[in-house]
């Protein structure tokens, strides 16, 4: 979900669409910038598997 909440109203709604969200187990954003990023990253990783490294050993 995308959720960039402006206004009074919108700090109201904000609330309620969280609450579902999580309820929902739906991953939530609040920024344009943000939703970019995630979408590039389920891109990627669909496109090649996820390598994982210990932050240690990369600068060991």
């Amino acid at each position: 979900m995308i959720n960039t909440p402006i206004g009074r109203q919108a700090a109201f709604d904000d609330k309620y669409l969280r609450r579902a969200a999580l309820d929902y187990a739906v991953p939530t954003v609040t920024t344009l910038a943000g939703a970019r990023a995630a979408v590039e990253a389920i891109a990627a990783l669909q496109q090649q598997r996820l390598e994982i490294n210990a932050l240690q050993d990369i600068h060991a």
